[in-house]
């Protein structure tokens, strides 16, 4: 006589071997619709950045220059900064591309283009707008009083902000020269 080895022998003495087989049968049933179900439930709550219509825009065409301005839009208004920098980085260079191999009857095409990214990119960064309005205003301030070293100053450090190193080292400069003991800010010393 062959012994037949049970994990739990007292279970199948306290319940029938139907109704054993019957659970099993409901477990399994239960854990696949469990599944079924947490995957509607992930799908519809959980929103996948593939499969956003943007996304498929760049996807059909790699090349449409609205569609990868659409994707930028996209990541810089669900806080992706980073990514929407690189599409308006791609976008710009598909854009010089574009102009350097259009002849000049399209030029009002790649001219409307080309307004509509600085449009964009302005929306992109609202800094820039406030940097410009800034250094317009102090602009005014030292035409009015062309002695004010802190005008000066301001004015160096918001060039030095959008990048224009010279502009900055003549503001810096000016400043010097009005106050050459003044404490200039950490960003103004590298300048010439």
């Amino acid at each position: 006589m062959k012994y037949h080895f049970q994990l739990f022998p007292h279970i199948s003495r306290l319940f029938p071997v139907w109704l054993l087989s019957l659970g099993e049968q409901f477990l399994l049933v239960a854990l696949i619709v469990s599944f079924f179900l947490a995957h509607i439930y992930a799908s519809n709550t959980i929103k996948n950045p593939c499969c956003t219509p943007p996304v498929f825009g760049v996807l059909k065409n790699p090349y449409d220059l609205e569609a990868k301005l659409a994707l930028a839009r996209f990541y810089w208004q669900h806080g992706q900064k980073t990514e929407a920098k690189k599409e308006i980085e791609i976008v710009k260079d598909m854009l010089h591309i574009k102009d350097m191999q259009e002849t000049n009857s399209n030029s009002l095409v790649l001219g409307a283009m080309a307004s509509k990214l600085e449009d964009t990119l302005r929306a992109f960064h609202p800094e820039s707008q406030k940097i410009n309005s800034e250094e317009s205003f102090w602009k005014k301030i030292i035409e009015e009083r062309p002695d004010y070293r802190d005008g000066y100053v301001i004015l160096a450090l918001l060039s030095y902000k959008k990048k224009s190193t010279d502009m900055a080292a003549f503001y810096k400069n000016k400043a010097l020269s009005l106050d050459p003991n003044y404490p200039l800010p950490k960003e103004l010393f590298s300048l010439k």
